[in-house]
């Protein structure tokens, strides 16, 4: 049975990594005269481009939900009338005019650059006026700010602050292919809903897989993702749908371990020492099972089109070794200089006799 820690134990350890984790004035000076040179720059830039558009700032600088050195998205909101072309050429054009970056692709192309020290994107996207009429993903952007402004108070956006820190901690902060985790937008919906650190943690201390929620209500099965949360601004789409199974359940035990024994390394981690081939040998031995490694040449693929590949790639040697009789316990990928798949077999060896079914 989980037992909760004591409100005076939590308040002090929460208070003093709200304390590390807020920003310091510099960069909050920085960060404020970024966004307005970037705001007037864009403004200016649209001006001389002679279309009636307009920008918002969007994410978490605009919602105050940031940790760490933040990145600054800003939207250039077109009309629905302009077609999709026109829209990407003129954004471009803008983009280019105002960081003269990099095209970056995502369902359309952007402007990725830097603005006073901190990396930014400069995004077109559709002014729809109802989430259901969006034309592409990134149009939600301004809808998803919307809501978050409307229910976070500054208490809970002290406790996002404190959430997304521990789901850093605990290695399962992002919605990149890379993580496989939890988005900022996830992070400050389970704050609305749950109300704190401590109700999102409770909550999850209970979750299993499948689950499906919205903001109003929770059903413990029947999903087919590990978990489903429906979008507020947009009711047919899973905000967690790049969540991996490994990754709920990683949070789900870090939930339950911070409830039993609250400690700031959930938040702040040591280093974790890696263990010498003497020991991890000694440890399949103990086990009574065996490694088998392969390593790839890491193609020149940015992240979000390599992690992809490379867990497809895992799952079709994983298919042929099964296909083959070996038994797969487990696996896992690393991403440095070169590809690295590892499983963990029962055995690397087979019996001299098989079954075959069949003539």
């Amino acid at each position: 049975m989980i037992m909760p820690f004591s409100n005076a134990q939590s308040m002090s350890l929460e208070e003093e990594v709200l304390r590390k984790l807020s920003p310091k004035a510099g960069t909050v000076r920085r960060l404020d005269e970024a966004v307005g040179q970037l705001t007037r720059l864009t403004d200016e830039a649209i001006s001389r481009s002679g279309l009636e558009l307009r920008t918002m700032l969007v994410g978490s600088v605009a919602k105050g939900t940031y940790v760490g050195e933040p990145d600054i998205d800003l939207f250039v909101l077109f009309p629905e009338t302009v077609e999709r072309k026109d829209l990407e050429r003129a954004g471009l054009r803008i983009g280019q005019e105002v960081l003269g970056g990099e095209t970056r692709y995502a369902e359309h192309p952007y402007t990725h650059g830097k603005m006073g020290g901190f990396e930014v994107d400069l995004v077109p996207c559709y002014a729809v006026q109802d989430a259901s009429r969006i034309r592409s993903a990134v149009d939600r952007a301004p809808f998803h700010t919307r809501f978050v402004l409307d229910n976070l108070d500054q208490r809970k956006r002290e406790q996002v602050l404190l959430l997304k820190q521990f789901m850093k901690g605990v290695g399962v902060y992002g919605a990149e292919a890379r993580v496989q985790g939890f988005s900022g937008y996830l992070t400050e919906l389970l704050v609305i809903k749950f109300g704190d650190l401590a109700g999102v943690l409770q909550a999850a201390s209970g979750w299993r897989t499948g689950m499906i929620m919205d903001m109003n209500s929770v059903k413990r099965s029947g999903g087919g993702a590990p978990l489903t949360f429906w979008d507020p601004v947009d009711p047919k789409r899973n905000v967690s749908s790049a969540l991996s199974l490994d990754q709920l359940c990683l949070f789900v035990h870090a939930a339950r371990e911070y409830l039993r024994a609250p400690d700031e390394r959930f938040f702040f981690p040591h280093a974790r020492q890696l263990m010498d081939l003497e020991t991890i040998e000694a440890t399949f031995r103990t086990r009574g099972t065996s490694p088998f490694v392969v390593v790839l040449d890491r193609p020149d693929l940015v992240d979000d089109n390599l992690y992809p590949q490379v867990q497809k790639s895992q799952q079709g040697l994983r298919k042929l070794l099964e296909m083959n009789d070996f038994q797969v316990l487990d696996m896992r990928y690393d991403v440095q200089k070169d590809v690295r798949l590892v499983f963990e077999l029962v055995s690397t060896e087979l019996p001299p006799a098989r079954l075959h079914q069949g003539p």
